[in-house]
């Protein structure tokens, strides 16, 4: 059951009737969450655990992956136990980077600026670990559910570091995924998960998850992956660099992970070589909508 008290932020007029930003005193066990909404679509961000998107609906139809038993979970929890949370989650790579250097962005405590009524941004500008200050900027559009997130990632140290943003994404089980294949990158399977199960197109792979793990990248330069379940479908839409550097993603730009339960949608940027006091944007267009 969902379930929350509301404050609203944003009453300045001429509005829409169903624009609205507000701060959800208690949602799952966490405080201080936000939701942005319009007629149709709804998206709460979760400020204080990661900056996370722990809802993300069109008709009240929520296709992100939820665990009752991660409700209230945060930053001091994750370092003790190492559990992964739900949700949509956000990470900065190369995954080589040891794992407890990337806690604090990962789960730690983001400020919340609301732009406007439909515009939230979260940043997260103290000292880690990372080296990095990443700003994360949620637009829900006025109309449909085409939720846009803008990211800038700033080096904050005195000296260069290589970083690239890695979408994390868990969604509800049961579906099935699609990643584009252009005939340039290829695909292939990543680490020791591998499966006989896998649908080769013309044009995109597909995969219905089922009780096994697997882990699978594309090497497409389309920029997008999908995901349907429920009646439900996921879209992302990202910009990929024929000339960066994917190496450390083994060559790939689109990446699924799936253990039957759940699917964690990937998409990632190119690793870039930051200067002190420079700046990397990354973005992402989200739809969602009923099949």
């Amino acid at each position: 059951m969902k379930y929350y008290v509301i404050s609203l932020l944003c009453c300045i007029l001429p509005i829409s009737v169903f624009a609205e930003v507000a701060r959800l005193s208690n949602y799952r066990g966490w405080k201080d969450c936000y939701s942005i909404k319009n007629e149709q679509a709804e998206v709460i961000l979760c400020p204080v655990a990661g900056g996370r998107v722990l809802y993300y609906a069109v008709n009240g139809k929520n296709i992100i992956f939820e665990d009752p038993g991660f409700d209230g979970y945060l930053l001091d929890d994750f370092r003790k136990d190492r559990r992964w949370p739900d949700g949509g989650r956000f990470d900065i790579g190369p995954e080589s980077i040891p794992g407890k250097q990337r806690d604090e962005l990962f789960m730690g405590e983001w400020q919340v600026l609301v732009q406007d009524d439909y515009t939230v941004e979260l940043l997260y500008d103290k000292e880690n670990k990372l080296g990095v200050s990443v700003s994360r900027k949620f637009t829900l559009h006025e109309k449909g559910s085409q939720l846009t997130m803008t990211q800038v990632m700033t080096n904050q140290t005195t000296h260069p570091v290589k970083r690239h943003y890695w979408g994390r994404v868990f969604c509800k089980g049961g579906g099935t995924v699609i990643l584009p294949l252009d005939g340039k990158g290829g695909w292939g399977f990543m680490g020791k998960h591998s499966s006989e199960h896998m649908t080769e197109k013309k044009d995109r792979l597909e995969y219905t998850l089922r009780d096994e793990v697997t882990k699978v990248g594309s090497g497409s330069h389309k920029g997008w992956l999908a995901y349907r379940v429920d009646g439900l479908e996921i879209t992302q839409e990202f910009l990929c660099f024929p000339g960066g550097d994917y190496s450390d993603t083994d060559g790939y730009t689109t990446i699924f992970y799936a253990n039957g339960k759940l699917c964690e949608l990937e998409p990632v940027s190119p690793t870039v070589l930051l200067q002190p006091g420079q700046s990397y944007t990354f973005i992402q267009k989200w739809r969602l909508r009923e099949m």
